[in-house]
């Protein structure tokens, strides 16, 4: 019995055999560095593995998926920053509520005073020396999310007292801070409904 053979087609250390043409014993001839074995047209070949650039510049930048998944870089954030979903997207931001200070007699709540990277909550200070109003607006044209929480502090001497538009405002008793450094809480616990809490007359 005759024992089948064939040439030895190869020539550089690393290179492998496959079948060529019927089958035929063929030279592959190793690939680069950090290439890996896949298939291309139906043959074996040599191709740079896949993978992404490294976007990140910076210790504890994070990767993110951007347009279409595109990994990018997203820098980090400050101390005491929070990583929260803004328009759809990853980004940083101060968590702590803000303080609006109002120094006038009459202002009116705005989307701003307690937003979304506080957890909607946020506090409003009335300073002033004569009696003010702090207006709480209909949702229909400042819709603040179901669960905000504002604190309204009186600063000033002057009495504080909450106003509503045209949606609900229910209370315990009044609109009005009890004194000075009184502490008013307005709760959004429907589309159009507040409830107010706190140290009123």
């Amino acid at each position: 019995m005759i024992e089948a053979r064939f040439a030895y087609p190869m020539t550089t250390a690393g290179d492998l055999i496959d079948g060529g043409s019927a089958g035929v014993a063929q030279r592959l001839a190793i690939g680069s560095t950090n290439q890996v074995l896949t298939v291309v047209s139906g043959a074996p070949a040599w191709a740079a593995a896949v993978g992404f650039a490294n976007p990140m510049t910076t210790a504890g930048d994070i990767i993110d998926g951007g347009s279409s998944g595109t990994p990018q870089r997203l820098a980090i954030g400050s101390a005491g920053q929070s990583l929260i979903v803004v328009s759809g997207a990853p980004a940083w931001a101060s968590t702590t509520p803000p303080v609006n200070a109002q120094t006038g007699t009459s202002y009116t709540l705005v989307l701003a005073d307690a937003p979304a990277a506080s957890a909607n909550q946020g506090i409003v200070t009335m300073n002033n020396a004569a009696a003010n109003t702090l207006t709480i607006p209909a949702n229909g044209s400042v819709a603040f999310p179901v669960g905000t929480v504002i604190s309204v502090i009186q600063l000033g001497a002057g009495q504080t007292t909450i106003a509503i538009t045209t949606d609900t405002l229910n209370n315990p008793s009044s609109l009005t801070a009890r004194a000075r450094y009184s502490t008013l809480v307005l709760t959004k616990v429907a589309t159009t409904t507040w409830v107010l809490g706190g140290d009123m007359t």
